[in-house]
């Protein structure tokens, strides 16, 4: 966990030395973005990306509590509902990676779709 923060730390250090003449930049009142706006954006898409990775930590809880019980209702013994739900919850880590990669891929295309869509450059039949 102490990596983390280290790794953390190297991040904004690289970070922080690229884009600090960037920062220091004259830019067109054109460009800029105020405050208040940053900040409603990124609450209200930060907000989003939190809840998509909260469904499946939901799904978990749910899982826990019901996968063994309905096991037991299709017959089987208590200790092979275990078992079969051990199994079940090994591929859990391949679903959240599954969402991770999906939840990435699809904050990076999103934008560009969409502003290629108010551009007028797509139409309703290649959708």
């Amino acid at each position: 966990m102490f990596s983390a923060t280290i790794a953390g730390l190297m991040a904004i250090l690289i970070l922080w030395r690229r884009f600090l003449p960037v920062m220091f930049m004259k830019v067109s009142r054109q460009h800029l973005i105020s405050s208040m706006q940053l900040l409603k954006r990124l609450a209200s898409e930060g907000l989003l990306i939190c809840l998509v990775a909260a469904v499946l930590v939901l799904l978990q809880l749910v899982d826990s509590l019901t996968v063994v019980d309905g096991l037991r209702q299709f017959g089987l013994s208590f200790d092979a509902a275990k078992n079969v739900k051990g199994i079940y919850d090994r591929a859990q880590t391949l679903v959240q990676l599954g969402l991770v990669f999906s939840v990435a891929l699809s904050t990076t295309l999103l934008p560009g779709l969409v502003a290629t869509i108010q551009r007028g450059n797509i139409n309703d039949s290649s959708i």
